[in-house]
């Protein structure tokens, strides 16, 4: 067996070295750089004495003690340690809309405090009113966003790949079109949260359409996610609710089913009426007349709306989840093999 690790030059008296290998426990070379090797019977034998050793080599070069051989013993034990890390995809999500909040309240002290608006605004002039993305909208406000939204866009990209991995199994076993369609439905929200950069690239002033587009795509995700944690917190806690007799248990888990298709339903009619507005403002045929007060008492009252639905009270689903003990995790788990050589010198 050829052993690799070359033996320093001479150096007075002895040195130890340990080696991995089926017969022997520790390769000695003595004052002359001659090698000895203490088999596992505690026999000594020499050079040329064994056939599977080559001189000046060996499997792992560890401390050298400068002791007399008849001075030291040595130990070897090897420890098996398996190291388990669990993660849940929800701090992923709550950490993103952390930061989707952080970019917004930056941007808006900006725009206060050193932007000078236009008047109107692109968003008065096509939409009757100023929402949000007026605070996004203008350099340098804009300029720091661009540079603060990848931090929304990656955890959010990592939490929906995360959270596809954690409930494949779960959904699988609800039959193969259910799997499909939870990842069919994962990999659009993947896109539609990408695209949302393209905001900051395309400016209202210069394409009020291409402006908005990845906005209407931003909410169309949004509602998605709230579908499939609402699909998915049904399917762990199924027992709690029997939705066909209209009963339920009185489990705060219970409740929770019935909030959640509650306010899935609640998003998903605002985000319909918002979008519905919106393409029909941007295809030149407004359900409303631009700019009256109807128009813009309705607008605000949605966005608003829209806004609590989407981005606020996902913050406290997203922490209880986190907190929910029967919900998977990602869990993964390795193992490490520690070896221990200890030497002490006899007594």
């Amino acid at each position: 067996m050829a052993l690799q690790c070359s033996i320093p030059p001479r150096i007075p008296g002895w040195r130890l070295y340990s080696i991995s290998h089926p017969t022997q426990k520790s390769l000695f070379v003595d004052k002359n750089d001659v090698p000895h090797i203490e088999c596992a019977d505690g026999i000594n034998i020499t050079e040329g004495e064994h056939t599977d050793l080559e001189v000046g080599n060996c499997t792992e070069n560890t401390t050298i003690v400068d002791q007399s051989i008849n001075d030291i013993t040595t130990t070897t034990a090897t420890t098996n340690r398996s190291i388990e890390i669990s993660i849940d995809p929800e701090i992923f999500r709550f950490t993103g809309y952390m930061c989707f909040w952080t970019m917004v309240l930056i941007c808006i002290i900006i725009t206060k405090t050193s932007i000078t608006l236009p008047d109107p605004t692109p968003l008065v002039k096509n939409f009757g009113y100023n929402n949000i993305c007026i605070y996004f909208d203008l350099d340098p406000a804009r300029i720091v966003a661009s540079m603060l939204y990848p931090l929304v866009e990656y955890f959010m990209v990592i939490y929906i790949v995360t959270n596809w991995y954690v409930g494949k199994d779960t959904f699988l076993l609800q039959g193969n079109m259910t799997f499909i369609s939870f990842t069919i439905v994962s990999c659009i929200e993947i896109i539609l949260i990408a695209w949302v950069r393209m905001i900051f690239v395309i400016q209202s002033s210069d394409d009020i359409k291409g402006h908005t587009l990845p906005f209407l795509g931003l909410q169309i995700a949004l509602a998605m996610i709230a579908a499939q944690n609402t699909i998915y917190y049904n399917i762990l806690h199924d027992s709690d609710v029997d939705w066909k007799h209209c009963k339920c248990n009185h489990s705060i888990q219970a409740y929770l089913s019935i909030f959640g298709w509650v306010y899935t339903f609640l998003l998903f009619a605002v985000t319909s009426i918002k979008i519905i507005f919106t393409a029909a403002i941007l295809s030149g045929h407004p359900l409303m007349t631009t700019g009256s007060d109807i128009q813009v008492a309705v607008g605000t009252t949605f966005d608003y709306g829209w806004m609590i639905l989407a981005a606020v009270i996902p913050v406290f689903l997203s922490l209880y989840a986190i907190f929910d003990q029967d919900r998977p995790k990602l869990t993964t788990s390795f193992s490490l093999n520690i070896r221990r050589n200890s030497i002490a010198k006899k007594v």
